[in-house]
């Protein structure tokens, strides 16, 4: 599926918006052998924003972020920062782990609640906007460590968390899909 959004956000601080689109998957992770993601994406060097999947699992109880890119850094620092249980001095998110290796990629993952769900972030650190990949093993990295059991996957989303987006930004996606086998 093909789409875009032109965006102008005054730079205040907070998610001003989140176009997105969904694919309805509605199966157990164990009824599942891969939960592929597909997309490739246009989107500008300047705002503040992150472009991610967005997983939603056990009723909406859980949401796990898959960031491929986004103007802030890995580290949980800069203009755009996950939600994070556990904060630096400085004002950056920690980690709950560094460099994990899932799916073809390099992440780091932070762990926090947003008042209405536990949100699990995990950062790619080399950013990408042109992605193919199985987001199952996000999945069970969390319930390995018991962060959920066996859940209903609900949807998995892909779209732009816009936090500003002065003089108006242009975001697209292209080719998005979701396989679950």
């Amino acid at each position: 599926m093909d789409w875009g959004v032109s965006s102008d956000q005054r730079n205040t601080g907070g998610i001003k918006s989140y176009p997105h689109i969904g694919y309805a998957v509605n199966k157990t992770m164990s009824s599942l052998n891969s939960l592929t993601a597909v997309v490739s994406a246009s989107t500008p060097s300047g705002g503040a924003w992150e472009s991610t999947f967005d997983i939603w699992a056990g009723n909406n109880a859980h949401e796990i972020m898959v960031w491929l890119n986004y103007t802030g850094t890995p580290d949980g620092c800069g203009n755009v920062q996950p939600i994070s249980a556990n904060w630096t001095p400085t004002g950056c998110a920690i980690p709950l782990q560094k460099d994990v290796r899932l799916s073809g990629g390099i992440w780091n993952v932070y762990v926090g609640n947003n008042g209405s769900n536990a949100v699990y972030s995990f950062l790619r650190t080399t950013k990408t906007d042109h992605t193919t990949m199985d987001v199952l093993p996000f999945m069970r990295y969390l319930q390995k460590r018991s962060y959920f059991n066996d859940v209903v996957i609900g949807e998995v989303q892909y779209g732009f968390e816009i936090t500003s987006s002065p003089g108006g930004l242009r975001f697209g996606s292209r080719n998005f899909a979701v396989t679950a086998d």
